[in-house]
């Protein structure tokens, strides 16, 4: 087992003997201890006819174990003031959990129950459908972010990048509970686990007491499923949806640097240049031109790719124009670049975010899992401001140059129903 002596606020990594890694940050200023489970994996394995199973095998985690009922395992968090919570992402999924420092131990011992000893009940199984199917009917009614999953499932195709993490209808019906024990052998490995803490403990003992809690956990001989195909190229597509609504969503989709890229930092910057209320877009197309109710971006970034999207709301009558400046302000930050004064304003703004994200211990140690678990290492949100610091305007003008292709971008729509009927084309009139 191997350990390196560092100041008293940097992270330490050991390897387990049972194959995880377990990364721990003392922090002693308040009497809260934060710690996160990371496992690679999950929905990118998933197909259009599984989709959704990571997310409903997480929502199972902590319905009971087979040493405590759902009810049980609710009932010790209480009693512990203690918060557990399941997570699913594209590339990973986990177990966070808080508490205060005194009730560590007990949380510990919840904590890794859940994770190794899940007891997925058909009960349980069939109740957690239900509330998923209900949340996917719902989801339509927030057409922005519908809007949003819709412009990801035309830019990625097949890929699981666009799948919905929470399935479709159809997939999520079909899920059994042999199909869930199956998933969670394939991925609750210990060989894909990054286990990070963060909070009023002694590094030495907080790891004996992990290594301790999983000393019974293995990993098995399932095979796992097909990986998706890492090649991916950018093509046109334009997809429209009418729905009783009387807003229109514009949202352009666009393929952009994977988070271990180097690529990834000026467009982090390019991204908060055209979102928010002081950004480019907001104050062009909707302060000084009323073409949209709401207008901003999102950077979306991962392992092996990373998506774009700049999108608004609008009024039927305005949407063509606002389409129009939307394709338009992306073009001219592509011909002239960002000025120097807003790349530092926009640098500025982005380390204080960083600086208030990380004052929640939770925070801290979900963001170490995850960092570690993609092999940027237990140090890269502390490497990260640096990072920031040092982008130019001339490297946002190449990233925007190289990933903002209007050309062959995605276009997703949502209009109000009857559009065509009222002159409203249902093609892109721009792209």
């Amino acid at each position: 087992m191997n350990r390196k002596k560092l100041p008293l606020n940097e992270p330490v990594r050991i390897d387990a003997p049972s194959g995880f890694s377990i990364v721990t940050r003392e922090n002693h200023s308040t009497p809260i201890v934060s710690f996160c489970v990371y496992f690679r994996g999950g929905a990118l394995h998933e197909t259009s006819e599984n989709q959704g199973i990571t997310a409903l095998m997480q929502r199972l985690l902590i319905k009971g174990t087979f040493s405590r009922s759902a009810e049980e395992v609710a009932r010790e968090l209480e009693f512990l003031g203690a918060y557990l919570s399941p997570f699913t992402g594209k590339e990973a999924f986990g177990l966070s959990m808080s508490a205060v420092s005194k009730h560590f131990y007990p949380g510990v011992e919840i904590f890794a129950d859940c994770i190794i000893n899940p007891r997925f009940t058909e009960e349980e199984l069939e109740k957690e459908k239900r509330n998923v199917l209900i949340e996917i009917e719902r989801r339509k009614d927030d057409t922005l972010n519908y809007c949003l999953e819709r412009c990801d499932e035309r830019l990625f195709g097949d890929n699981p990048y666009g799948f919905s993490l929470i399935g479709r209808k159809e997939s999520v019906s079909r899920i059994t509970g042999d199909d869930i024990i199956k998933w969670h052998r394939c991925f609750y490995r210990p060989e894909r686990m990054v286990l990070s803490l963060v909070g009023d403990v002694r590094t030495r003992i907080v790891q004996e007491r992990f290594q301790s809690a999983f000393s019974a956990f293995r990993g098995n001989c399932a095979a796992l499923p097909c990986e998706f195909s890492k090649k991916m190229e950018m093509e046109k597509k334009f997809v429209v949806e009418e729905r009783e609504k009387k807003q229109v969503v514009i949202v352009l989709g666009f393929l952009a640097p994977p988070l271990v890229s180097d690529e990834y930092f000026p467009f982090k910057v390019l991204d908060y240049i055209l979102s928010g209320m002081g950004s480019r877009l907001f104050i062009n197309l909707r302060d000084r031109e009323g073409l949209a109710y709401v207008v901003s971006s999102t950077y979306s970034p991962r392992k092996d790719f990373g998506s774009f999207k700049s999108y608004m709301q609008t009024s039927p009558d305005k949407q063509e124009r606002a389409l129009k400046g939307l394709i338009r302000e992306l073009e001219i930050l592509k011909d002239e670049g960002p000025s120097l004064e807003e790349v530092e304003r926009t640098k500025h703004y982005m380390l204080g975010l960083h600086e208030i994200a990380l004052q929640k211990k939770w925070a801290q140690a979900s963001k170490i899992a995850f960092y570690e678990l993609m092999g940027l290492g237990t140090d890269f949100l502390d490497r990260y401001p640096g990072r920031i610091k040092k982008v130019t305007a001339q490297q946002v003008l190449k990233v925007a140059r190289k990933y903002l292709d209007t050309e062959r971008a995605t276009c997703s729509m949502i209009v109000p129903k009857g559009s065509a009927a009222q002159g409203i084309p249902l093609q892109s009139p721009c792209i």
